[in-house]
């Protein structure tokens, strides 16, 4: 099987064109799309996108979104906008969450979405954190743990892959990675820590469903890794959760193009390292320049063995296990769904 390395890449676009997307992804060999806010404007336009995309690519194609709930999502117009996961949690009902997570699923297969990047799992323990807030179901392992095994469930009946994130746990930290790097120590080491027993236990809860990612952030743990940010860390993405925690699914890096990661190299520098770490795709966001920067240099670190072949082709392979798997039937009318976010708010 013939493999380039810009194929472990996840890429952002600008604009709303089919054409601009197709280009990048030409140009870079990726396998995967993430759509931002500003590529969709409604329903009807997203499914018109995705159709018009895959019917210009050639090879499988996973796509992605971050449909959340709450305050961060991508597509508002055609769909019903769910609570956040904090209102979720203080209705107390794990149905509605399972219901959550099967309604919006199926309102973005239908689309012709494969993948939503959700839920979020971080402990809001410090309180401060910017990135997480009314993203966190709580501090609570139990609470999150029980809510999140839900969406996921939801998610997984929706034929729609899940993801999540963002191992090794926020937690404490009180810095968005977005701007810079966030630092946290463990609470009670790796068997005791809260973040810890709480990414674990949803692994060993969802071995075996192929559709559940988990994606690293730009976080540095001093006791796991004193020198690297998880993201680039083989200590713990590879050694921890690949290894200790016996994780066998897609490996996603956090946006490269965080602010948490600028000091740190440059796209190519950074892409490599995540790649050498254990991840199977290292998204570009926003900037296309960056991503054909990483993709040469991902190609470079193929062809001379830097990168495994055979890594390289388990990747990829892990990749086009989550392509495609949503129906594209077309939009499908979110009022159900709507219905569903109103007794949710009332519950909160």
């Amino acid at each position: 099987m013939k493999t380039r390395g810009g194929e472990r890449l996840m890429i952002g676009f600008p604009g709303t064109r089919a054409e601009s997307a197709v280009e990048i992804l030409e140009a870079t060999g990726a396998s995967a799309l993430i759509l931002m806010s500003h590529n969709l404007e409604s329903a009807v336009q997203t499914h018109a996108l995705i159709r018009e995309i895959r019917a210009a690519m050639p090879r499988p194609l996973l796509i992605a979104i971050d449909q959340e709930g709450g305050r961060v999502v991508r597509l508002e117009q055609g769909v019903t906008v769910f609570p956040g996961n904090r209102a979720l949690a203080a209705c107390g009902s794990l149905e509605l969450a399972e219901r959550q997570g099967y309604l919006c699923g199926m309102q973005l297969a239908a689309l012709g979405i494969d993948m939503n990047l959700a839920p979020v799992v971080d402990l809001d323990l410090a309180g401060q954190n910017p990135a997480l807030g009314s993203r966190s179901f709580g501090a609570d392992v139990e609470t999150v743990f029980g809510f999140a095994s839900c969406v996921l469930r939801g998610q997984e009946r929706a034929g729609i892959a899940s993801c999540l994130k963002h191992f090794p746990g926020l937690g404490t930290a009180r810095v968005d990675p977005h701007v810079a790097l966030a630092t946290r120590v463990l609470d009670g080491g790796v068997e005791r820590d809260p973040q810890l027993v709480l990414f674990r236990r949803l692994i060993r809860a969802f071995r075996g469903h192929e559709q559940t990612a988990v994606m690293s952030t730009h976080l540095l743990v001093l006791e796991l890794d004193p020198q690297q940010p998880a993201t680039l860390s083989v200590k713990i993405a590879h050694d921890l959760l690949r290894g200790s925690f016996g994780f066998s699914g897609l490996l996603i890096a956090d946006d490269i193009e965080m602010g948490a990661l600028e000091a740190l190299g440059g796209p190519g520098e950074l892409a490599i390292a995540a790649a050498l770490a254990g991840h199977d795709l290292m998204p570009f966001c926003h900037s296309p320049d960056q991503a054909l920067i990483a993709a040469a240099a991902l190609d470079r670190a193929l062809g001379s063995g830097q990168l495994s072949t055979g890594e390289q082709l388990g990747s990829v392979a892990r990749i086009r296990a989550l392509a495609q798997r949503s129906s594209g039937e077309g939009p499908i009318d979110p009022a159900v769904g709507d219905a569903l976010a109103r007794d949710i708010l009332a519950g909160a």
